[in-house]
């Protein structure tokens, strides 16, 4: 542990994260077993068993993401769970909120990290999806619904083109 705390101590001088981070690192770090007793492969999925179950090293890459425990715990409750660090990193990269993907989940739609990520970055809402959902169109891919979406489609009015309505 004093190697662990050390190398907290030590991106905490170098700026790589700041005194909060720190503290919850070093937080999160007194929580965990010790390694010998828990290995950990990378990309272990973040939230199997709890999403404080981090090697050093992914705890030390959430924290240069400014990824909080919390984002990571929401997540989990939002329905992602089985998450990689990696696709924890990625959905905090494209700022996607949990609140985003808890509506999504509601629909019904299971979506891969990559397409909750694609409608966010297109600006597609869970309420236009919902809506799609709704007047009929069940058959799309997230590259439909953001195609869709960029094009301004009215989903009622492309439910009734597909002769859906």
């Amino acid at each position: 542990m004093v190697t662990t705390t050390r190398r907290v101590l030590d991106l905490l001088a170098e700026g790589k994260v700041d005194a909060s981070q720190a503290e919850e690192l070093l937080d999160v770090l007194g929580r965990a077993e010790p390694a010998a007793a828990r290995p950990v492969a990378p990309g272990r999925p973040a939230g199997d068993a709890g999403p404080f179950r981090f090697s050093v090293e992914q705890l030390v890459e959430l924290a240069s993401h400014d990824v909080s425990a919390k984002y990571v715990r929401e997540l989990v409750s939002a329905g992602l769970s089985g998450l990689t660090v990696e696709q924890v990193l990625e959905l905090a990269d494209h700022d996607v909120s949990p609140a985003f993907v808890r509506e999504l989940c509601a629909t019904g739609l299971h979506l891969s990290v990559e397409d909750i990520v694609a409608l966010t970055d297109n600006d597609v809402t869970a309420a236009y999806v919902r809506d799609l959902l709704q007047a009929g169109l069940t058959d799309l891919s997230a590259e439909h619904i953001v195609e869709l979406a960029c094009n301004d489609v009215d989903p009622k009015r492309a439910a009734a083109w597909r002769g859906e309505a």
